[in-house]
């Protein structure tokens, strides 16, 4: 599995915080889509980010820290998004992937894009870890 596939499946089991949220499983592109169906919204996408990896500090072998982004797109009308956003995130704030990985914490959110009554919303997550030569 995924770090972002496991954070879906987190989203889908905890019901009492992301009800009625509909999964993006696939998308062609990051840009968002033009016609949105109502059956559809509010959604969630997630899919990894960036991987900031840090210099090597030791001699004789490699061994690194890492900080995962891992990046959220919530779509839901203007009434409802601050709703959407604060549910996302009271899943996501604090869950841990593995026990090789630090709990989840937001690094920043922002707006996206405006379409007619959507909004999509763009929330960054972080998580470090140590990658090692075998």
């Amino acid at each position: 599995m995924s770090i972002s596939t496991d954070f879906v499946t987190l989203l889908e089991a905890d019901v009492s915080v992301c009800a009625g949220f509909t999964t993006i499983s696939h998308a062609w592109e990051t840009d968002p889509i033009d016609n949105l169906d109502d059956d559809v919204i509010p959604g969630v996408f997630v899919f990894p980010g960036n991987h900031v990896v840090a210099v090597n500090e030791h001699d004789g072998f490699v061994a690194q820290k890492i900080a995962k982004h891992l990046n959220c797109f919530i779509v839901a009308t203007h009434e409802t998004i601050d709703t959407r956003i604060a549910e996302v995130r009271a899943a996501g704030l604090g869950w841990q992937w593995d026990s090789t990985h630090d709990e989840l914490e937001l690094m920043s959110g922002e707006p996206v894009s405006l379409k007619g009554d959507y909004l999509w919303w763009m929330d960054v997550y972080i998580t470090r870890t140590q990658i090692r030569q075998s």
